[in-house]
């Protein structure tokens, strides 16, 4: 029962993973000012920083600005998925975002592939809560 649930676990953070890296490759492709460093040495790393951004720091930031994205009908979640990607930038090499339009419009690009993705799988394999 244990091995089944860390199985499980272990499989919605390889799907994560690579939904993080189709999103990278998507976001980089739609928008100019948002560049990645096209190699899996390069970009399978940034995706796994997004990851685990994602599933462990997001959860914790999403709660603590939960009553301004109530007062503000969500716009603090674009605001908060920005400025992950964007200390995420700054720390990462094979990430290079060259303006704050290229920043929201990469991280709505980001987020709606995540979100296809993940409904995606929902609907193939069942439900999904790694997060």
């Amino acid at each position: 029962r244990y091995y089944k649930s860390i199985m499980f676990w272990l499989s919605g953070l390889i799907l994560t993973l690579f939904a993080n890296v189709v999103a990278l490759l998507i976001a980089a492709y739609f928008e100019d000012g948002f560049m990645v460093i096209a190699t899996a040495q390069a970009i399978v790393p940034l995706a796994f920083t997004i990851s685990l951004v994602n599933i462990l720091v997001r959860p914790i930031l999403k709660a603590l600005f939960s009553p301004l994205a109530f007062i503000t009908f969500g716009i603090s979640n674009i605001i908060l998925n920005a400025a992950i990607i964007y200390f995420i930038d700054i720390y990462a090499e094979s990430l290079t975002i060259t303006g704050i339009w290229p920043l929201v419009l990469g991280a709505h690009i980001i987020g709606l592939t995540n979100i296809v993705l993940y409904y995606a799988s929902v609907f193939v394999y069942g439900q999904m809560n790694i997060a």
